[in-house]
């Protein structure tokens, strides 16, 4: 008996193959999966990487390599003053789009991880202007609450991931000085656009108008120069803003605010909670302390069943300069509500005629952490601008999901893969 002989190849050439690595995207050196086929040589660079995968018996090497996972950031040029549009220094990682603005300039810095950063130059001929008036905010808006910036870092992992450059809505708490907010702020900025709330509905009785005015004029003080919108009154028709019976000290409070960020040169936003109509049957309007539903509010308020010329400057002056009339929807609060979106929001078009209008805040009365109810209303929404016929063109989608921060961070928490594919 002849020994046992090695097995041996009996086949044609073998190429080698690389394997599911080469051309992925990736935060790190790769390590497995470099070939299908063949031996993979030692793996060189630093992002890209490259390697090969050799062929057998005659068989050709395949050439391998992987792309740097790169979220997108700006560069040095962002945030600066500057007398020409900027040429140079625009991302420190991701790829620059076209510059557009005559001063402000802004561009942003787009990652291959499918986030987006926003980002701005001011121009020297313009240091006369108010301070800070604020980035334009492109629509289609896709907004988020914050509620809670202690976990800015958390937040800002999450806006590189949506897809999306998203408008942060940070809801300024009462008691918190306005240098509180100014870092976090400065954090988010570069990934997000920034609306300042400046006092919450639910924190309306807290102040008087006159206390309202010094509490906004510190704030645009500190943050005029990183806020881009200021949310100058919150669910404002609600019947929970005011402690009088016939609500009258609400609209002085919304003035005292509007007045001071629009002396500042900064773009203003009202937004209004909406409970149906009253002639819906499934209503849920609350007409206590002065609330009302939103359109009702809105004309007894504005005085629109007086002529233009007759009406209150004050109210008049806003009503024809607001720069966002929003609304307030939680339909969980109201069911069986399903109202006509297209015909409220041409009719609010024609009552505020130079303002965008959109969704100011939007979610559930308390977080349900990724329900089917959840999850429905985000694809019901956020998709509208885009989806929905016979809207207004002034409307800029908004949304701003007001559990953000409970829901969706960490990221993408229970809610975060939804919002993104809701946004694509």
């Amino acid at each position: 008996m002849q020994p046992a002989q090695a097995a041996r190849y009996h086949g044609g050439d073998e190429n080698g193959t690389c394997g599911s690595s080469s051309g992925a995207f990736l935060e790190s050196v790769p390590a497995r999966n470099l070939c299908e086929s063949g031996l993979a040589s030692a793996v060189t660079g630093t992002g890209p990487w490259a390697w090969s995968c050799s062929g057998r018996h005659g068989g050709t090497d395949a050439q391998c390599s992987a792309q740097r996972l790169v979220a997108g950031a700006c560069g040095s040029a962002n945030g600066v003053t500057l007398s020409d549009s900027p040429k140079t220094g625009l991302c420190s990682s991701g790829t620059p789009s076209i510059v557009s603005g005559n001063g402000p300039w802004t561009w942003t810095c787009a990652g291959n991880d499918s986030s987006s950063a926003a980002c701005a130059a001011q121009s020297t001929t313009q240091s006369t202007a108010p301070p800070g008036t604020g980035r334009t905010v492109p629509s289609p808006i896709y907004g988020v609450t914050l509620d809670d910036v202690s976990n800015v870092n958390a937040a800002l992992s999450a806006f590189k991931l949506l897809g999306r450059v998203p408008t942060a809505r940070v809801v300024l708490d009462t008691g918190e000085p306005a240098s509180y907010y100014l870092a976090p702020i400065r954090t988010l900025r570069p990934s997000a656009y920034i609306m300042g709330e400046l006092v919450d509905s639910s924190y309306m009785t807290s102040y008087t108008a006159s206390s309202v005015q010094a509490w906004t004029e510190s704030y645009t003080k500190t943050l005029n120069a990183v806020v881009d919108i200021w949310e100058v009154g919150n669910e404002v028709n609600g019947n929970w803003l005011s402690t009088e019976s016939n609500g009258a000290d609400v609209l002085p409070k919304i003035e005292a605010m509007y007045d001071v960020v629009a002396a500042s040169g900064a773009a203003t936003a009202i937004t209004f909670f909406y409970e149906g109509e009253p002639a819906d049957n499934n209503n849920c309007i609350a007409t206590d302390h002065g609330g009302n539903d939103m359109f009702t509010w809105i004309n007894n308020r504005l005085s629109l069943n007086l002529p233009a010329a007759q009406r209150p400057v004050e109210t008049e002056k806003i009503r024809v300069n607001l720069k966002y009339a929003l609304i307030s929807w939680y339909p969980d609060q109201c069911q069986g509500e399903t109202p006509n979106w297209p015909q409220v929001y041409t009719k609010l078009a024609g009552i505020f005629p130079n303002a965008k209008v959109g969704f100011g805040e939007l979610g559930t009365a308390n977080p349900e952490n990724g329900s089917t109810f959840e999850t429905n209303e985000i694809d019901q929404y956020y998709p509208m601008a885009s989806v929905t016929t016979g809207l207004p063109p002034s409307y800029i989608g908004g949304y701003f999901w007001w559990y953000f921060a409970e829901e969706m961070l960490p990221w993408p928490g229970s809610l975060g893969s939804t919002l993104k594919t809701a946004i694509q």
